[in-house]
């Protein structure tokens, strides 16, 4: 008996039965036999299931040509696998008409003598099937134990994959429910999507030329309506075993399901490690212990490459769930980064590459002129999740920091991207530090206590009289044009002319001297940074 399910060959070579082939071809001895079943009534086909055996001793069928070719059309229609007809009753031969039928179909049909009961036939059918379900239980034990050890890998999705077109002599594959594959091995047909339309009908089989294809859903266990993954065998040729290929697929469905939760359980895990070293480092303040770089490496995050800091900033801060989607949208670029609450804000370090000298986009090859406002790039990982930030939550601002390698750099990339958030016009939602002018960037790094009595005297000298610092702030609107300004405020010229002339006075020094411009540019550029948003 070959070691495959129970086939008409292995019935026909039980030479003690005496059954001899009398139509179809040596190729119809592949046909796979379930069970026999006796029948000498019209229309046998009720009491018969597909891969099953009819036998008869043909009472019915003699002397009646069309009742024999209907017969064998209805077996052969129905998936019957042979029928057996007993000779010495009704026939000392085989029907002319049953044999042509057999023949013109190619449907087997076999002779049993007459000293071979049928039961004989049947018992030896029987106990053929379980031994034959013997093997096959064994089998897919043993399988499922295979399968099951999968779960010890790192990443047992691909594992589990892998072994299961293995064991099956296919190929097998996790599936979206739009036929896209999230992990395969092996090619597979093309057509899947059409087949993943109603998960709740479970497990199907199907054949897709020269494709025999095995499916099932991997439901949400609290959900079983959500679109689900789907675990796909797909053979070339018939299977040998399609129950031992259900049973594997079947058995493979829960241990996908469990590799997607350990998953989701370790990248949780992932992030909250990382968020709260992240925190630390924010903590330590740049101080970052010799051991930092090497426990982020472990996290996947090599600061050996360079790095940026992004710092949002919104009306509402986020809470845990939108810090777990911008962790999904970072994710979503093939990036691993940190993300943590800081001060109020949500800081991010990711890959980043230094910003060109030219603060424009690398496929701009002209120098840009002041009016032209900065692009961010779609080749560089930090500027990427911006976009997917800016597009994703129309509330938020974004600062971006410099580059930089090593932990130590961190915090300082973190103040960078804080500074930048602060200068966000109402125009464009997000800055880059590396584009803020020199008294910007004066500005974010000394002391404010240092200057500020200077600023205070200054500002104490604008407002000594009505109208001073509106003329002062037109003028620089204006670029330092006298007619441009007093359009502005609705003045004549030689008015505004006269304003500034009282506060040269005041100054006690030229208005037009270079010192005299940068301090009063500082001055409000120092009033506009900290002045109440919106105003």
């Amino acid at each position: 008996m070959s070691a495959g399910p129970f086939s008409l060959r292995d019935l026909l070579d039980h030479h003690e039965l005496g059954l001899q082939l009398v139509t179809a071809s040596s190729s119809a001895g592949a046909r796979r036999i379930s069970g026999v079943h006796t029948v000498e009534i019209d229309h046998p086909v009720r009491w018969l299931a597909p891969e099953w055996v009819m036998l008869t001793t043909g009472v019915r069928l003699a002397d009646d040509e069309v009742a024999q070719r209907t017969l064998v059309r209805e077996l052969h229609d129905h998936g019957v696998s042979a029928l057996g007809v007993g000779l010495g009753i009704a026939f000392e031969e085989p029907p002319e008409a049953l044999l042509d039928e057999g023949r013109r179909l190619g449907f087997p049909v076999f002779t049993v003598p007459l000293e071979t009961p049928f039961r004989e036939v049947a018992a030896f059918v029987h106990r053929s099937l379980l031994s034959s379900e013997m093997r096959s239980l064994q089998r897919l034990s043993s399988i499922q134990r295979y399968l099951i050890d999968a779960l010890r890998s790192p990443d047992p999705q691909p594992v589990l994959v892998e072994r299961l077109a293995s064991l099956l002599d296919g190929s097998a594959a996790v599936v979206r429910n739009d036929g896209r594959p999230r992990v395969a091995s092996g090619s597979l047909p093309d057509d899947l999507r059409d087949a993943f339309h109603d998960p709740v009908s479970g497990v199907r089989e199907w054949r897709s030329p020269p494709w025999t294809v095995i499916a099932a859903p991997v439901l949400d266990e609290d959900d079983g309506t959500e679109a689900p993954d789907w675990v796909v065998l797909a053979t070339r040729t018939r299977a040998a075993a399609p129950r031992l290929g259900r049973a594997a697929v079947q058995a493979t469905v829960p241990l996908v399901a469990a590799a997607s939760r350990l998953a989701e359980t370790k990248r949780q895990q992932d992030r909250a490690i990382r968020r709260a070293l992240l925190e630390e480092l924010l903590r330590d303040g740049g101080a970052a212990d010799p051991a930092a770089g090497a426990r982020l490496r472990a996290l996947g995050v090599a600061l050996e490459r360079p790095h940026r800091a992004l710092v949002l900033r919104r009306p509402v801060a986020l809470g845990d769930a939108g810090l777990a989607e911008l962790e999904a949208l970072l994710e979503a670029q093939g990036e691993v980064g940190l993300v943590a609450q800081d001060r109020g804000r949500v800081a991010v370090v990711l890959p980043g590459d230094p910003v060109p000298p030219s603060g424009i986009s690398r496929e701009e090859d002209a120098a840009p002129s002041p009016e032209v406002e900065p692009l961010l790039r779609d080749d560089d990982p930090a500027e990427r999740l911006v976009v997917a930030v800016l597009d994703a939550d129309p509330d938020v601002e974004v600062g971006l920091g410099r580059s930089f390698t090593g932990a130590a750099g961190i915090a300082a990339s973190v103040r960078d991207a804080q500074v930048a958030v602060e200068l966000v016009d109402h125009a464009r939602r997000w800055r880059r530090f590396d584009d803020l002018d020199l008294t910007e960037t004066v500005l974010a790094h000394v002391d404010r206590a240092a200057i500020a009595p200077k600023l205070e005297a200054l500002g104490e000298v604008l407002d000594s009289r009505p109208g001073l610092r509106a003329a002062v702030r037109a003028w620089f609107d204006a670029e330092l044009d006298v007619r441009a300004a007093a359009e502005s405020l609705h003045l004549h010229p030689n008015s505004l002319r006269y304003r500034l002339s009282r506060l040269a006075e005041a100054l006690d020094r030229p208005l037009r001297a270079s010192s005299t411009i940068a301090d009063l540019h500082l001055l409000l550029e120092a009033e506009r940074r900290h002045a109440p948003r919106g105003e």
